[in-house]
């Protein structure tokens, strides 16, 4: 087997080129796409502890801690310390649901343009295989 062969390096190499073309499309709002899923994930889980997103994205415990400093010193994120718990409860601020829903359209161009240029059936293959991984 050949270095160019190792899926790992081919996985890392598509999450950076998809990464760039969703960053180069959104640039205009101030937010990378790493930063907009977890706010995306909070939106959708109001109140969601600050461990169970690292879970939900995969992301280490250091990193996820970086980037939610980075979304609170923008007024976007809340954080809650709740009594029986180690970790925070995340909430949007006002601020934050704004940003969501003025992104919104963006978002829905750039994932149309990828699904678009890839196909309905890789699209579909590329979510069973993030499941089959994940299982």
């Amino acid at each position: 087997m050949k270095f160019k062969d190792c899926m790992a390096m081919r996985f890392r190499r598509l999450g950076r080129l998809m990464s760039n073309r969703y960053n180069e499309h959104l640039k205009d709002h101030g937010i990378d796409i790493s930063l907009l899923n977890i706010l995306f994930a909070v939106a959708g889980n109001p109140g969601i502890h600050q461990v169970e997103i690292g879970k939900k994205l995969i992301l280490e415990r250091s990193t996820l801690s970086r980037d939610l400093q980075k979304l609170k010193k923008m007024g976007l994120v809340d954080t809650t310390k709740v009594d029986g718990y180690k970790s925070l409860s995340l909430h949007l601020t006002k601020q934050g649901k704004a940003k969501v829903e003025s992104m919104r359209e963006d978002w829905d161009d750039i994932q149309k343009q990828i699904e678009d240029k890839v196909g309905s059936t890789i699209s579909a293959g590329i979510r069973r295989l993030e499941q089959a991984l994940l299982n």
